[in-house]
């Protein structure tokens, strides 16, 4: 092989392959072609996957070995065990949580005056389907403030001047 061939061939590979894969491709090559010959590039590249290939399958067989060392010894499994019983307690405490958000929400509930919980019932009726679809009337309809719009807007207008008036301070 020339030294022009050479190096179209290295040109070709470099920043491809690395030395040891290179490497191992050549003495393939040189192992399994039965013509006297250099083997075309593609030849050599088939070689260098089948390399890549073996290396993959080492560290593969690498990790898994130990893997199932770790899984055989006492300290991996008291660890997978004290994760799984970690992880029943934060379902339990999930679950305690959800609880209490549902009590606190009943007791809300149950704070509301007669006509929020007409509303409240209309407006979220039970799921358990005893509560059949029905049209609302026109008084459920209605709305009458609790308080005078013009002195909630008047409590609006003093508490943004109040909030405008720290930001420019």
């Amino acid at each position: 092989m020339h030294e022009v061939r050479q190096r179209a061939y290295w040109q070709l590979f470099a920043d491809r392959i690395t030395i040891d894969e290179w490497t191992y491709a050549c003495e393939q090559a040189m192992i399994r072609e039965t013509f006297h010959k250099v083997p075309l590039p593609a030849q050599l590249l088939d070689y260098v996957r089948e390399y890549r290939q073996q290396q993959a399958q080492i560290v593969y067989n690498l990790k898994e070995a130990e893997r199932l060392a770790l899984e055989a010894s006492p300290e991996w499994q008291a660890e997978q065990v004290e994760q799984a019983r970690q992880r029943q307690e934060e379902e339990r405490l999930r679950q305690e949580e959800e609880h209490q958000r549902q009590e606190e929400y009943q007791q809300w509930v149950a704070s509301l005056s007669r006509e929020d919980k007409i509303l409240h019932h209309i407006l979220n009726p039970p799921c358990d389907g005893s509560t059949p679809f029905r049209r609302l009337t026109e008084e459920e309809l209605l709305y009458t403030p609790q308080i005078n719009p013009e002195q909630a807007k008047r409590k609006a207008r003093e508490q943004l001047r109040h909030i405008m008036a720290e930001e420019k301070s």
